[in-house]
């Protein structure tokens, strides 16, 4: 996998985690969208500075919410 920083952001949060995006090398998938995607993520905005790439994240969590796809089928 390729750990890839946002330029918009910060490179930590305020607990000292990474704050990455995580990609696969072969194909070049985005796993947080691919998370999102399937309903395991929901989309977060902290402090409301959107991340460089929120507009397509939650294009992936309107479609993981009409087809209830993982949480959405459970937490509604």
């Amino acid at each position: 996998v390729i750990l890839l920083s946002d330029p918009t952001q910060d490179k930590q949060d305020r607990y000292d985690r990474l704050l990455r995006y995580v990609i696969k090398k072969k194909g070049h998938r985005d796993i947080n969208r691919t998370q999102v995607r399937r309903g395991h993520a929901r989309v977060y905005v902290y402090g409301g500075d959107p991340f460089q790439r929120v507009s397509s994240y939650r294009k992936a969590q309107r479609l993981a919410n009409s087809h209830d796809r993982g949480l959405w089928r459970h937490c509604r």
